[in-house]
């Protein structure tokens, strides 16, 4: 995950890439997000190698006094453009539904970020409306149950 997450071209859309250090501690959310809710960033192998190659999941957020379950991923810049990411999400997508109540499922999105604009589009989410996360104004897709 750290090649992941500290890569500056696959976090180009974050504040900026990880240190080694706060990649542990984002490992160590995801691990206790997953113990509190059953949800959080697992993740992504390429089935031959088990190579890691990026990450995604769904952790909930709390966006315009509401709290929404997220569809989340990054992948290392080797390895984008051939669907990993598509496939990642489409099967989070399903998980989330056949496992959870929400009827919602949104995924937030810097305007400039297009390559995760299509992804959600690929999936089947369209944008719904525009919100400030994390002090940025965000695109916010969505795709209902």
């Amino acid at each position: 995950m750290a090649e992941v997450l500290g890569d500056p071209v696959s976090m180009r859309f974050y504040p900026q890439p990880l240190s080694l250090e706060e990649t542990h501690a984002w490992v160590s959310r995801n691990i206790a997000r997953f113990e509190q809710d059953g949800l959080g960033l697992w993740a992504v192998t390429l089935r031959d190698a088990g190579e890691v190659v990026g990450d995604c999941g769904a952790v909930l957020q709390h966006v315009d006094a509401s709290d929404e379950l997220e569809l989340g991923w990054h992948l290392h810049p080797a390895h984008q453009g051939r669907g990993y990411a598509t496939e990642a999400a489409t099967a989070w997508r399903d998980h989330a539904f056949a496992t959870t109540d929400r009827d919602r499922l949104i995924s937030l999105i810097l305007e400039a970020n297009v390559p995760s604009r299509r992804v959600a589009e690929r999936i089947g989410m369209t944008l719904w409306k525009t919100a400030e996360f994390a002090g940025r104004p965000h695109l916010v897709y969505a795709i209902g149950r």
